[in-house]
């Protein structure tokens, strides 16, 4: 009878930690879009691109010091949100990530705000009801006009909701408004 109990309230835990679609982390291995991602032209096709996505459906941070705006926007060919870099003089730049040796879109985990942790590094967040995630990237030099490469430096999930903040060039985690856990810097080697 106590396994069944363990067993029922197991269960409970699950269905109560997968009740809500803005808390599943991203996970290709699950929906079966790794492959799109992975074939996926860097540059979205004609009519998918951030310009084509209405304002209140893409996600935009603040200017950093060279005048570069991230844009998050779903990109209905991968079925995945995106993020590229306008810059301040307007032209789109495309971020991408190496897979092996293959480069694919920049797709980031849940996002809400785009936030500059320096001129040349930066962090997708979000955070749900229960969770809360985080990816911080580098922008790698380039002298391509139109793709920039965006390296991982971490990424990860809290299980509980916090508010993020920069603070001195720190990606910090906050919650009831106190500093909690976490602060996540940068480095510009």
């Amino acid at each position: 009878m106590k396994s069944l109990q363990y067993f029922l309230l197991g269960v409970t835990c699950l269905l109560a930690s997968v009740a809500s679609a803005d808390d599943f982390l991203y996970c290709d291995l699950f929906n079966g879009r790794i492959d799109l991602i992975e074939k996926a032209p860097i540059i979205p096709p004609q009519g998918y691109g951030p310009e084509d996505v209405p304002p209140d459906e893409r996600v935009e941070s603040m200017p950093n010091a060279d005048g570069g705006i991230l844009v998050s926007f779903s990109r209905v060919d991968i079925k995945e949100f995106s993020v590229s870099l306008r810059t301040k003089e307007g032209k789109m730049r495309y971020l991408y990530q190496r897979n092996g040796s293959r480069k694919q879109p920049l797709v980031a985990p849940i996002t809400r705000e785009l936030l500059w942790l320096s001129d040349h590094t930066f962090a997708c967040v979000g955070s749900g009801r229960a969770n809360s995630y985080y990816a911080v990237y580098r922008l790698e030099p380039s002298d391509d006009a139109d793709l920039v490469e965006a390296r991982t430096i971490t990424c990860g999930v809290l299980h509980f909701r916090v508010e993020w903040k920069v603070n001195n060039g720190n990606l910090e985690a906050w919650s009831w408004g106190d500093f909690l856990y976490m602060s996540i810097g940068h480095s510009e080697d």
